[in-house]
């Protein structure tokens, strides 16, 4: 599957659901970030340039309409402890909140809890390949 076709199916999803937790899972510089800043620009165009990496805050949040996305990267997490310092439970469990954590796959137990899993694969410098690869519904 190609971004295009990704942001979109992510996009339905989003608008059909209050609560949604998603995984993503990619090498370094697969896109992951890429394909978050795409999605939360197509919702709100006024985001464009404004969403950034949460590779050092660990969670960036956007705020529009009634809706809250949490954007996590659990790459510089060391153990589950930290999972509690940084609020993930929180974001996972609260009723308003869309939550995308990347690197999803270091923390089985955070990937258990996620409705949508989303696997990144290059394919070459400029192409990647989306996969669905874990589609369920935990409500």
């Amino acid at each position: 599957m190609k971004l295009k076709k990704m942001v979109g199916l992510l996009c339905v999803e989003m608008e059909n659901n209050s609560r949604l937790n998603v995984g993503l899972i990619g090498d370094l510089g697969s896109g992951k970030t890429y394909l978050v800043k795409k999605l939360l620009e197509t919702i709100n165009p006024l985001l464009e340039n404004q969403i950034s990496s949460p590779t050092y805050n660990i969670c960036n949040i956007y705020q529009f309409e009634n809706t809250t996305y949490h954007h996590f990267d659990l790459y510089r997490i060391e153990n589950e402890e930290e999972l509690y310092d940084i609020d993930i439970w929180e974001s996972i469990e609260e009723s308003e909140n869309i939550t995308l954590i990347e690197w999803v796959d270091i923390f089985p137990e955070i990937m258990a809890k996620c409705d949508i899993i989303v696997s990144i694969e290059i394919l070459n410098q400029n192409d990647r390949k989306y996969k669905v690869s874990k589609y369920h519904e935990n409500k």
